[in-house]
């Protein structure tokens, strides 16, 4: 599973443990780098793990920071993968 830092929490209740949430590092403006999601997906796969889930962020609530979702839904698209935006900031 690929997450920001409020779905481990998620994981650990629902019984997936966090040690299977992969935090994938963000830029300087707090948005998914999507080469370094595919690297991540790519890493896992190879281990023999198997990649389910996205999240992705329209908003911080801290930063307003909103994730590439275009290209976040394309790779998730080409794996195969579910994603989940989490809206959180409104205009």
């Amino acid at each position: 599973m690929i997450c920001h830092y409020s779905v481990k929490s998620c994981a650990s209740v629902c019984g997936l443990g966090t040690d299977n949430c992969v935090m994938v590092p963000s830029d300087e403006r707090g948005r998914i780098i999507p080469s370094k999601l595919e690297e991540l997906i790519l890493e896992r796969k190879a281990r023999g793990h198997i990649p389910f889930f996205v999240n992705a962020t329209a908003g911080t609530t801290v930063i307003g920071a909103f994730d590439p979702i275009a290209q976040i839904a394309d790779i998730c698209e080409k794996y195969k993968l579910w994603l989940h935006v989490d809206v959180s900031y409104f205009f």
